[in-house]
């Protein structure tokens, strides 16, 4: 049986961001010419896409919050799953991942 890898999250190609403030942010598709403002956990998830070009994983960005916020995972496990859902549906991130040669 093949052993499923972890999908990882990438920002796509036609998404620029710019910071507003310290606390917030606004990222733009540019294909879509839509804009989106992200608050300061939003801005935290996006640098953590940007800083990581081979992506980072749901579970990754999970430790990455908990290490950095005073949040359990209980708590930002389903935040996470659902601002990454919207950022999917958005098409600001596109994932790769899934069996071996599937992506």
């Amino acid at each position: 049986m093949e052993q499923e890898t972890p999908e990882r999250y990438f920002l796509s190609p036609d998404a620029v961001y710019t910071d507003l403030d310290a606390d917030s942010g606004v990222a733009l598709h540019l294909g879509a010419k839509r804009y989106y403002t992200l608050n300061g956990t939003g801005v935290y998830l996006w640098k953590q896409l940007e800083a990581h070009p081979t992506g980072r994983t749901q579970t990754e960005l999970l430790h990455a919050l908990i290490a950095d916020y005073e949040v359990t995972p209980e708590d930002a496990a389903p935040t996470l799953a659902d601002f990454l859902g919207d950022l999917q549906a958005e098409q600001l991130v596109r994932t790769a991942g899934g069996l071996p040669g599937k992506s």
